[in-house]
């Protein structure tokens, strides 16, 4: 895939340390490879959890290879009536260890949809860059979908 010039698209739980560390020794065997992690890397539900903790060092670990993005993205799948509040927490978690530069909103279509129609999806992304610098939203809103997926 990294002599195509393509990305893989993992859908990863990042609270198992076991697949992170064998994550991790593809992508130094692979300097080249670039890897999407999926569904907000699978953030454990109880955030004051050990395992939120454990998730949130592995997303650590993996950031520091600049191979990785990070999608925040399919919560549904986990819960399928989860809260705004909860998605907050996990999105300011994530910016706050990875950046602007290695994060970007997706959706799950059409399963997003079990909790919410796709435009009100959107628009609370939107609602939760509020903080943000016009360039900080612009790339998590499709600047590094743009870049990471070189579309024209």
């Amino acid at each position: 895939m990294a002599s195509q010039g393509l990305s893989f698209e993992a859908q990863l739980n990042l609270t198992d340390s076991n697949a992170v560390h064998a994550l991790l020794t593809v992508l130094e065997q692979t300097p080249s490879l670039k890897v999407a992690i999926n569904h907000a890397a699978i953030a454990p539900i109880d955030v004051n959890s050990f395992a939120f903790k454990t998730w949130r060092q592995n997303i650590r670990d993996l950031n520091e290879t600049q191979q990785v993005v990070f999608k925040f993205s399919g919560l549904e799948m986990q819960d399928r009536r989860w809260l705004w509040q909860r998605a907050s927490y996990i999105f300011e978690t994530l910016l706050d260890t990875v950046g602007t530069d290695h994060m970007m909103f997706a959706s799950n279509f059409p399963l997003c949809q079990w909790r919410m129609p796709y435009a009100a999806l959107w628009h609370g992304f939107i609602d939760m860059t509020t903080p943000l610098s016009v360039t900080q939203k612009a790339a998590l809103l499709y600047e590094n979908a743009k870049r990471w997926y070189d579309i024209a």
